[in-house]
């Protein structure tokens, strides 16, 4: 008997072909691009502009114009990646070539846009949660002061929890030679205005007001040495204080924070705590204003700070 086979059907060319064929993805809709586009942007910043901000910020952490090569290194970036970053900023003025040294410097651009932030920052706005930070950290009051030719001001002041007895106002003026926001002040200004002020006169306002201009210009020797000031009760029996100076983006001297209170409180065992939250209040204060350390391999701020574990509170001999 014969062999019944089933015969299977032999697809067209035509269905061969779109069995092969792979499925289409939808198509992506205008509504659905705007909805993951921005997304995905949001989460993955631009790195063009991430490297060129870097190289700006290097160039304005520098004392002086920067070779291409050492700018890439310090970039992590290949040269001549770091040259195509540096011309577009060149073009818009964010940079200069100096010369055909091949150097690089930040352009006048740079210095338009800060004079306009100078003219928009309200300093008083900027420092305020500093000081009430420093106020809480410290229990204490904490002022930002500037200088007023030859007289401290305040300019800006927090009133510590504990403050009772000694009022001092926004708008309060004192002198430079005994107090730690003027000692602070006087320390790092120009040696023109310490020698106006070290030549008198110095009226004693307390038994440990220095009115040696001897002592007293080593006191502000002291002073700069260490970062920062000490007042231990030279202008009024009883209170005591401490200033660190704050400085602006040029490496300008803006005014000095200062932590006041009385004695009996501000002592040897709470000192080295006060003086550590006071420098950090400077540090803040200044890097929201605009100053930068300067960068690895640039030579360091001649400003170092001593350690406050060797200070002591016990007043000094009427000098």
């Amino acid at each position: 008997m014969a062999n019944a086979t089933a015969t299977q059907p032999v697809p067209s060319r035509r269905n061969q072909a779109a069995s092969t064929v792979p499925p289409v993805a939808p198509r992506q809709t205008a509504e659905t691009a705007t909805s993951t586009k921005p997304a995905q942007a949001a989460q993955r910043p631009t790195q063009t502009v991430q490297r060129a901000f870097a190289l700006l910020d290097l160039l304005g952490q520098a004392d002086k114009p920067l070779p291409l090569t050492e700018l890439a290194n310090r970039a992590g970036l290949h040269p001549s990646t770091c040259l195509r970053l540096l011309r577009t900023a060149g073009a818009q003025g964010f940079v200069e070539r100096v010369g055909s040294s091949g150097h690089y410097r930040l352009g006048a651009k740079i210095f338009t846009l800060a004079y306009a932030l100078e003219r928009q920052m309200d300093i008083r706005a900027v420092v305020r949660p500093v000081l009430r930070r420093l106020s809480d950290a410290i229990n204490e009051s904490a002022s930002l002061v500037i200088r007023l030719e030859h007289e401290a001001m305040v300019l800006e002041r927090v009133v510590g929890k504990g403050e009772l007895g000694f009022q001092i106002s926004v708008g309060a003026r004192g002198p430079l030679y005994c107090t730690a926001a003027g000692k602070a002040l006087l320390a790092f200004a120009d040696p023109l205005l310490i020698d106006e002020v070290l030549a008198g006169p110095l009226p004693r306002l307390t038994a440990a007001t220095l009115t040696d201009p001897v002592a007293l210009r080593a006191d502000l020797d002291d002073t700069r040495e260490r970062g920062y000031s000490i007042d231990n009760c030279e202008r009024e029996d009883g209170l005591f204080g401490v200033a660190a100076p704050v400085w602006d983006a040029a490496d300008r001297l803006v005014g000095v924070v200062v932590s006041s209170g009385p004695s009996e409180r501000l002592n040897t065992a709470t000192l080295p705590q006060t003086i550590a939250a006071l420098l950090d209040a400077a540090a803040d204060m200044s890097a929201r204003l605009g100053h930068t350390l300067p960068a690895a391999g640039d030579a360091p701020p001649s400003r170092p700070s001593r350690s406050p574990s060797t200070i002591t509170t016990d007043r000094p001999a009427a000098r």
